[in-house]
């Protein structure tokens, strides 16, 4: 009896190892690890139903999933696949990700609404940005509810954002390839030394590298990262974004104190507003991109 099951257990442990090395992915993503994983989660049907994926990996960070389908390469982004992120081009390297949240765990705001007066924030820190008429203001403590800001100033499409995790406040002109983008956070971060970036008063570890979030744009899914001002993945990889007139804009560490000298208004964030787009966050925005991308 002490045979039979002995011998049981070695082909149970044969078999899967036989099925461990028949899935054979393509190399699309070059990692630096030793070790590929066969990974398996219980996908929704949605991913089962579009054609058989024939690998699955946990990211190298430990966050997420990369799966391969249709010869392509694709990164989780939530359980609808059509949340996935095409990663097939990916331009940085695939194991410094983290988090893996799926896409607007942290929701975005679409044109917002701002208040004349809102005490409640006047001594936070805020991002301040200046108007023809008017100062928008966006405390720093309500950026870290939404991270990611379409809005517009002047006429101008811009994206506001900030990044708790690395203290990264930045202004850009979301208008690119003469069309009007809209942002939202990934739920991807990446994380890397600072001295490949020029970047100023980031957080920082004890080896100097930064944890920065990863965006998305609705209109052709592509995946951007900010510290490098740069689409790094879809049909925006590598397409800049343009920063926002650094003389309109700067973050102040006490909204009253620096409101009091100003010459114009200033319009707080409001605290309410919600992302006005349907369907739980994950509309994608059809346009036509008019240039060579």
């Amino acid at each position: 009896m002490t045979y039979l099951y002995f011998m049981k257990n070695l082909v149970f442990v044969f078999c899967i190892a036989l099925v461990c090395f028949s899935c054979n992915k393509e190399n699309v993503i070059q990692s630096n690890t030793e070790k590929n994983y066969v990974y398996s989660f219980p996908a929704p049907d949605e991913y089962h139903n579009q054609n058989q994926i024939e690998c699955l990996e946990p990211s190298l960070a430990g966050a997420g999933q990369i799966f391969h389908l249709n010869n392509k390469a694709w990164l989780w982004g939530g359980l609808n696949i059509k949340q996935a992120f095409d990663v097939s081009n990916w331009s940085l390297k695939i194991d410094q990700l983290g988090s893996g949240l799926g896409r607007e765990t942290i929701e975005s705001l679409v044109y917002p609404q701002y208040n004349n007066e809102n005490p409640s924030y006047k001594n936070d820190s805020a991002i301040l940005v200046e108007t023809n008429d008017h100062y928008k203001a966006y405390p720093l403590s309500l950026m870290i509810k939404h991270e990611v800001i379409n809005d517009e100033i002047d006429g101008v499409p811009v994206l506001v954002a900030y990044c708790p995790l690395a203290n990264l406040a930045i202004v850009y002109e979301r208008k690119i390839c003469n069309s009007a983008l809209f942002f939202a956070a990934s739920g991807y971060t990446y994380v890397e030394h600072t001295k490949i970036h020029r970047k100023q008063n980031l957080i920082t570890n004890s080896e100097g590298e930064v944890q920065s979030f990863i965006l998305w744009d609705r209109n052709t899914e592509s995946l951007w990262y900010p510290l490098m001002d740069v689409g790094v993945s879809g049909k925006m990889l590598g397409k800049k974004l343009k920063p926002f007139n650094k003389n309109k804009w700067k973050v102040v560490n006490n909204l009253l104190s620096e409101t009091e000298s100003l010459d114009k208004p200033v319009k707080i964030l409001g605290e309410k507003e919600q992302l006005n787009l349907n369907v739980e966050a994950i509309e994608i925005i059809s346009i036509t991109i008019d240039c060579e991308l």
